[in-house]
C-alpha cells in the first residue's frame, strides 16, 4: 500500500501480481519513489544483481494509494477492501503515518512508565487522532491477513496513526485487528539506537493508572530501517532512512513464516514474530523497544519443546522421550522414523528423527541357569517362583504377574504334555516407553510335550503372547506366536542337552507415524506394520552332580550360539 512501483524495473520482473489504483493520472506507476524501494525491501528478484527482498520468492500485489504529495489513509482501507478477493493476499505493508499537529502533541502528558495521556479538546481522552474509528479498519482488513504499519518518524515516545489502532479493543475487550496489526519501529543497526517513534502507549482509559486491555508495546517489533539499499524509482538502486524501511522487513518476515508454514493464523503469525524478536538490546525496555529486534532466525526454530501429536496438528503433544526395544525391525520403518512430523508451541510442523531411539536386540530371552527335561519357557520367562502340586504348577506374585500350569502324561505314549498360562508385567519381545506408548501387561499360553525314549529325551513347544498395549507411535502388537525346541540325554549324575530359545515365526508390530502436515495444517499419519522377527539362537549345556556325605555338588554351565557363557557351582544339602 503505497505511491505505486517502478514496473520495468529488473527487481520486479515477473513478481507483480495484482494492481489497484485509486484513480491516479498514472494508474500504479510510481512517480514518487517511495513505493518502489519499499516493494524492493520486501520482494527483490533474487538474482545476482544489485539487492534482493526479505521474502525475494514472494510475489506482489501493488495498491497505488498516493503520488508526490503523500498517500491517503483512506485509500488504503480501499485498498484493504479489494484484497479481500485474493486468498493468496497474506501481509500488507503501510509505511505511512499521520502527522500530529502541533497543539495535539502540546496535550500530551507523559505519565512515565511509557504511558502517555492526552486532553486535547477534539483528539483527546478515548479518541483517536483525527476522530479515526479502529472499527472502520476493522471492516475492509481481510481475514487472516497480517498489516504491518510504520511506528511513524517524529522522535517521540509513541507511534503515529494509524500505528495507535493495533491495541484497539472492542466493549468486550476484544481487539478489534484481531491481533494482526504489528508496529515497525526503525532500529539503527549503526547507532544502536531506535530512530524514530518508540513503544509508547497513549492510554485511553487512565485513572491513577493505564487501564487499557492492551499496549501499544504489545504489538511493537523493531528492524533496520536506517541507510537501507533498495530500488531507485527508474532504474538503480538508492538509500532511504526511516519506520517506512523498516516496515517491509517485517513485512517480508511474516511472508516467509507463511511460506513456511501456510496454514497459521494471521494472528499466530504476528505473535511468533513478536514472541521471538531479540531483547538483548543495549538499555532495552519494553516502554521502548517494545518486544525487540526482530529475528527471522529464531522465529524459524522451534518455540518450546517439541512434542508428537497422535491427535492432529492441534492435538495434545506428548514430550519426544523412551524407546522401543525390539527383536527385529523391517528397514522401511526405521526410514520412516527418520523424518517424524513434530509440533511446537506455536503447532508448526518440524522434521525430526527418532530412527536412534530404536534399541534392536536379536533375542531378548534369557538362560540364566540349567534347562531341565520339560522346562517350560513360560515359566522361565514369568520370573516366578513356581511350586507344583500333583499335576498343577502355580506361581503369584499378584493379581498382575501370575502363573497357573497344567503338566500329564499322555496315557500309553512316551509323551509328557506341559500348559500354562501367565500375566506378566512386560512382553519378552518389545519393549514400548515414553512417546512410543507403555506396555500394561502380556498374556503368554505356553504348550509343549516332551518324548522321553530311556535316558534320551526330547521336546517342542510354541508360545502365543498377547499384549495389553497404551498405544502411542507403537499404535499395536499382535499376537506373538514362537518356536522351541530341546533335546538332552541324562544318566546317573549326568546330564547334558541342547536346543533353540524361542524363534518368533509369526507377529506384527503397527506403528503410527505422523508423516506431514498439509498447506490447511491437516496432520496426516503413516501406519506401518513391521514383524517382530528374530534369528535362531541355539544353546548347549550340562550339569553334574556328586553325593559326599549327604551333600551335593552341582556344576552347571550353558553356551549360547551368541558366545554367552554362565556356569555355577551349587553346593546343597540333601534331606
Amino acid at each position: 500500500l503505497d505511491t505505486g512501483i517502478d514496473q520495468d524495473h529488473p527487481e520486479f520482473a515477473g513478481k507483480v501480481k495484482y494492481l489497484w489504483d485509486a484513480g491516479y493520472s498514472t494508474p500504479y506507476e510510481d512517480e514518487n519513489g517511495h513505493g518502489s524501494h519499499v516493494a524492493g525491501i520486501v520482494s527483490a528478484n533474487k538474482d545476482g544483481a544489485g539487492i534482493h527482498g526479505i521474502a525475494y520468492d514472494a510475489d506482489l500485489a501493488i495498491a497505488k494509494i498516493g503520488e508526490a504529495n503523500g498517500i491517503s489513509l483512506s485509500a488504503a482501507k480501499q485498498a484493504l477492501n479489494w484484497a479481500k478477493q485474493y486468498d493468496d493476499i497474506v501481509v500488507a505493508n503501510l509505511s505511512a503515518n499521520t502527522n500530529y499537529s502541533s497543539s495535539y502533541n502540546s496535550s500530551m502528558t507523559d505519565q512515565g512508565s511509557g504511558i502517555f495521556t492526552n486532553d486535547h479538546v477534539v483528539y483527546g481522552g478515548s479518541n483517536y487522532y483525527n476522530l479515526e474509528d479502529p472499527t472502520t479498519w476493522k471492516d475492509v482488513i481481510p481475514d487472516e491477513l497480517v498489516l504491518v504499519v510504520s511506528a511513524g518518524n517524529t522522535d517521540l515516545g509513541y507511534v503515529q496513526n494509524p500505528a495507535t489502532f493495533a491495541s484497539a479493543v472492542d466493549s468486550n475487550n476484544n481487539l478489534e485487528l484481531d491481533g494482526r496489526m504489528l508496529i515497525a519501529g526503525n532500529w539503527n543497526t549503526s547507532t544502536q539506537t531506535i530512530d524514530g517513534a518508540k513503544s509508547g502507549h497513549v492510554c485511553k482509559d487512565y485513572t491513577t493508572q493505564c487501564n487499557d486491555t492492551y499496549k501499544t508495546s504489545d504489538f511493537y517489533i523493531l528492524a533496520p530501517g536506517t541507510n537501507i539499499n533498495s530500488v531507485n524509482n527508474g532504474g538503480g538502486y538508492t538509500r532511504m532512512s526511516g519506520t517506512s524501511q523498516a516496515a517491509p522487513v517485517v513485512t517480508g518476515g511474516v511472508a516467509i513464516i507463511h511460506q513456511l508454514w501456510p496454514y497459521m493464523q494471521g494472528k499466530n503469525i504476528a505473535q511468533l514474530l513478536l514472541q521471538t524478536a531479540n531483547k538483548d538490546l543495549s538499555n532495552y525496555s519494553i516502554t521502548t523497544h517494545g518486544q525487540g529486534l526482530l529475528d527471522l532466525d529464531k522465529a524459524t526454530q522451534p518455540v518450546g519443546e517439541l512434542g508428537i501429536s497422535l491427535t492432529g496438528r492441534t492435538g495434545t503433544t506428548a514430550t519426544i522421550s523412551g524407546s522401543v526395544s525390539i527383536s527385529g525391525i523391517d528397514d522401511s520403518v526405521i526410514a520412516s522414523l527418520s523424518s517424524i512430523s513434530a509440533i511446537d508451541d506455536f503447532d508448526r510442523d518440524f522434521k525430526v528423527d527418532l530412527s536412534s531411539m530404536i534399541i534392536q536386540s536379536n533375542n531378548l530371552m534369557p538362560l540364566q541357569d540349567t534347562y531341565k527335561k520339560g522346562d517350560s519357557w513360560g515359566v522361565r520367562l514369568s520370573n516366578l517362583d513356581v511350586k507344583s502340586l500333583d499335576n498343577f504348577s502355580i506361581g503369584l506374585e499378584s493379581k498382575e504377574h501370575f502363573l497357573i500350569g497344567y503338566n500329564k502324561s499322555v496315557a500309553n505314549t512316551a509323551l509328557d504334555l506341559n500348559l500354562s498360562y501367565s500375566k506378566n508385567k512386560t512382553n519378552h519381545w518389545i519393549d514400548v516407553l515414553g512417546v512410543w506408548g507403555s506396555v500394561n501387561s502380556a498374556n503368554t499360553i505356553d504348550s509343549n510335550l516332551t518324548w522321553t525314549n530311556d535316558n534320551f529325551w526330547v521336546q517342542g513347544g510354541v508360545m502365543a503372547t498377547n499384549t495389553d498395549l497404551t498405544p502411542g507411535l507403537v499404535s499395536d502388537i499382535d499376537n506373538l506366536y514362537s518356536v522351541y525346541s530341546t533335546a538332552g540325554w541324562e544318566k546317573d549324575n549326568w546330564q547334558i542337552y541342547a536346543g533353540t530359545k524361542p524363534e518368533l515365526i509369526r507377529g506384527d508390530v503397527e506403528f503410527n507415524l505422523p508423516s506431514n502436515v498439509d498447506e490447511n495444517g491437516v496432520m496426516h499419519y503413516n501406519k506401518q506394520k513391521t514383524r517382530v522377527k528374530n534369528s535362531t539362537t541355539g544353546f548347549v549345556g550340562g550339569s553334574w552332580q556328586q553325593d559326599m556325605n549327604g551333600y551335593s555338588l552341582i556344576t552347571d554351565g550353558v553356551v549360547d550360539s551368541v558366545g554367552e557363557r554362565r556356569t555355577s557351582i551349587k553346593i546343597n544339602k540333601k534331606f
